[in-house]
């Protein structure tokens, strides 16, 4: 697997996962809400960071 593909199945690996923080987050509240926020939070900056460098390959020809 190229790069490139390899970074799309991460990226959309991390968007699974934000939907279900995001998900899971609005069942809780109080300090476990916090967290699993937190943690929604860490996986839309590996997403914006998988972003960029997407950004940043050349389509192959």
């Amino acid at each position: 697997m190229s790069s490139e593909t390899l970074l799309a199945h991460t990226h959309e690996t991390l968007a699974s996962a934000n939907v279900m923080a995001t998900e899971l987050s609005s069942s809780l509240i109080g300090p476990t809400c916090n967290l699993v926020l937190g943690i929604q939070q860490m996986i839309v900056l590996a997403q914006l960071s998988v972003n960029r460098v997407l950004d940043q390959i050349e389509p192959q020809q």
